[in-house]
């Protein structure tokens, strides 16, 4: 980012693709002047196999492992650094279920500031556009 010579207001990170994001930001660059104002919003879609990663991978980016087994949730993680964090509850795909039969991870959802966006099978543009004005105006909330 400071390449580009841009700092954003919100990071959006999305699912586990972006789970290490919040961490990252609370941890390695928080005494950086440059991202100390950066906000980090968590979109969470799934939890699937996809979210375990190996200790070499916390390696790789110098984080200290959260866990002592062989593969780390990193959902959990990137829920308790994240500022925001939206569950995406898609009809066609909800998480709701997953969410609540995950006692762990639902604790620590439900102890962050969160928000769950209910999607019908056949979303419309207007429900879409309603969605992302809610969370437009929570994550303003949260910078300012």
């Amino acid at each position: 980012l400071k390449r580009l010579f841009w700092a954003p207001d919100v990071l959006i990170c999305n699912d586990w693709q972006m789970s290490f994001i919040p961490r990252l930001l609370k941890e390695q660059y928080l005494d950086d002047p440059f991202y100390e104002n950066m906000k980090t919003a968590f979109f969470l879609h799934s939890l699937d196999d996809y979210r375990m990663f190996s200790k070499k991978s916390y390696e790789k980016l110098d984080l200290e492992p959260e866990s002592k087994e062989k593969y780390i949730d990193n959902v959990k993680s990137a829920i308790s650094h994240a500022d925001y964090v939206v569950a995406i509850n898609d009809e066609k795909k909800p998480i709701l279920p997953s969410l609540k039969s995950n006692k762990e991870i639902n604790k620590i959802f439900e102890a962050s500031d969160s928000l769950i966006i209910d999607l019908p099978k056949n979303a419309n543009r207007s429900i879409w556009i309603d969605a992302t004005d809610k969370i437009e105006n929570l994550l303003r909330k949260k910078i300012n």
